[in-house]
């Protein structure tokens, strides 16, 4: 639970979570660079989460002083980006063998394999290059000087409970006028855009609800785990939709006809696996969008 209740003033609230935030950015730093299980996962979590919480939060600060901070945290995840999606990536296809091929591929399978090593280990690299960087430096020092001496608005001194439910309402909003205009739009590359949006902002919700968790309890906490589950939907069929894409792009590249023809047994699980997650999408939005869900939000 948090140490600040809410009578505290809305910043403080928020403040511990960019606090948490910060400090989980600076521990992942040598185990990214040690390539550790999941290392990259979490500093690109916590990049996202904190640009999120100024995002979500910012009419408690000097937008001025904290745009950049975020613009540098946006650029950060980016470059975590490539190297955790290209792991999802070869884990999935690993994945897809070992659940539904029975753990084989046949005899472009080796090709298959090195392909998708290959890409992650390029990626991996130019992440190690970008973290010696004096970009990467400065960002380091904007954070700490954030923590140390957060650039406040007055309304930052306000009752939390004034002022943040208000605020995570908003982020509610932004999710539901994207699912409406995705479920409007025709089936296709267009749709998957604006899914993919929908992620982004159910993405959004979540964290605020959870930034707002300790000090507002269950109630937020329910409202942070409707709309990551929104978000794993909405993810696990843009994955799905993008590994296919991905695959169908590798099979084409190929001299190979033995790997071409794994690439298409991939290809073909994908399909499947989207068709299946779309209407997943569908049950969580309906759970997600439940009143009862909001009450403590104005």
């Amino acid at each position: 639970m948090s140490k600040y209740s809410r009578s505290s003033p809305a910043v403080q609230v928020v403040m511990e979570r960019v606090t948490r935030q910060v400090e989980q950015i600076r521990s992942q730093d040598g185990p990214v660079r040690q390539d550790a299980p999941d290392s990259v996962h979490a500093m690109r979590v916590a990049a996202r989460r904190l640009r999120s919480a100024l995002q979500t939060f910012s009419r408690l600060f000097d937008k001025a002083a904290t745009r950049p901070v975020r613009d540098e945290l946006k650029w950060l995840g980016g470059v975590l980006g490539e190297a955790r999606d290209a792991e999802v990536f070869r884990d999935r296809v690993i994945g897809v063998v070992e659940t539904h091929l029975g753990g084989r591929l046949g005899e472009g399978g080796e090709e298959v394999r090195a392909e998708l090593e290959g890409g992650y280990r390029a990626a991996h690299d130019r992440v190690l290059n970008e973290l010696d960087s004096p970009r990467y430096r400065a960002l380091l020092e904007s954070l700490a000087a954030l923590v140390e001496q957060p650039p406040l608005r007055g309304r930052a001194h306000r009752r939390a409970d004034k002022v943040l439910p208000r605020l995570v309402a908003r982020t509610y909003s932004a999710v539901a006028s994207a699912m409406e205009v995705a479920a409007a739009a025709p089936p296709g590359d267009a749709r998957a855009e604006l899914l993919h949006e929908a992620r982004k902002k159910a993405k959004r919700a979540r964290y605020a609800g959870e930034t707002v968790a300790p000090t507002f309890g269950k109630k937020a906490e329910r409202f942070a785990a409707a709309m990551e589950a929104l978000q794993d939907a909405l993810g696990e069929h843009l994955d799905a939709r993008n590994a296919g894409e991905r695959v169908a792009d590798l099979a084409s590249r190929t001299s190979r006809p033995g790997t071409a023809f794994e690439y298409g047994r991939l290809h073909a699980l994908e399909e499947v696996r989207a068709q299946r997650a779309r209407d997943d999408v569908d049950a969580a939005w309906s759970a997600a969008r439940r009143r009862r869900l909001r009450r403590w939000l104005p």
